[in-house]
């Protein structure tokens, strides 16, 4: 259980504030950790993703920011598998996606969509987050960075 958080990532106001659980805590928690850059949490540096190493690159390492992914969702608490993550990189856009499959402990399978462009601020959340079961968080550029997602 733990408090709801607004699209901007803060509590929300009293009128509104509620608790979640489940399956809309667990994509809240995979949210929270898929936009923490590298060093970022002063509890732990070693923890979250290492944005600004990925968006120096000309060419992005494919395979080893779908790991980073896979393995950051896999080890969300309420996390109990993944599936079929991969990486593609449209080179004209420097649009870099990586989607995969996830089941929760509720026994729900659920798709999730990271999306960024290569050049997206470093000081911004880089990552727009879909999952299947409809959820959006921080798209860049709106929907179209999700364009042809299949939902797996």
């Amino acid at each position: 259980m733990d408090a709801r958080l607004g699209p901007d990532g803060d509590l929300l106001d009293e009128t509104y504030r509620s608790l979640i659980t489940g399956d809309e805590l667990v994509r809240q928690r995979l949210v929270i950790r898929l936009q923490r850059h590298l060093g970022e949490w002063f509890l732990d540096d070693a923890v979250g993703l290492p944005f600004d190493q990925w968006i120096q690159q000309t060419q992005p390492d494919l395979g080893q920011i779908a790991a980073r992914v896979r393995t950051t969702v896999a080890t969300t608490p309420g996390v109990v598998s993944t599936t079929d993550f991969r990486a593609t990189h449209a080179v004209e856009s420097s649009l870099v996606r990586v989607q995969g499959t996830f089941v929760t402990a509720d026994g729900t399978t659920d798709g999730v969509l990271a999306a960024s462009t290569v050049a997206a601020r470093s000081n911004a959340s880089p990552w727009a987050i879909l999952f299947r079961s409809g959820d959006l968080h921080g798209a860049p550029g709106g929907l179209q960075a999700f364009e042809g997602w299949t939902g797996g």
